[in-house]
């Protein structure tokens, strides 16, 4: 029998993967840009993790803010905006471990709780 979505015979494939694909290596790629920034920026500048912090956090408004601006989406800026998201994420996890000395455990189960709360909100938006 063929799927009438993507002309497929394979059973349960209701959607063409290679889309899905490029979307995660791209996610991967910004998440990794993010990261690797922050930490060059702390190192090459000497900022410390209060300093790339701030900047991170102040690049991280100035992103959202021009995306959800925007009546359309430009792809330039959404992929930027996750690039910078990830850069504060990485900043204010150096920060929780290192500045407030909470090691990586304790910062690493309040971004897991985080998450937990925001994908529950999200779908409990989703659903009304």
């Amino acid at each position: 029998m063929t799927n009438s979505t993507t002309g497929s015979s394979k059973p349960g494939r209701t959607h063409a993967t290679l889309p899905g694909i490029f979307f995660w290596v791209t996610m991967l790629f910004a998440v990794t840009a993010g990261q690797t920034v922050s930490d060059a920026i702390s190192g090459k500048f000497g900022l410390g993790t209060s300093g790339v912090l701030v900047v991170s956090a102040s690049l991280t408004v100035i992103a959202l803010a021009t995306v959800l601006a925007q009546k359309k989406y430009v792809p330039w800026t959404y992929w930027a905006a996750i690039a910078v998201c990830s850069m504060f994420a990485n900043a204010l996890a150096d920060y929780l471990a290192g500045a407030l000395k909470l090691g990586t455990l304790w910062p690493s189960l309040i971004f897991a709780v985080a998450l937990c709360a925001a994908l529950l909100s999200r779908f409990s938006l989703a659903r009304n």
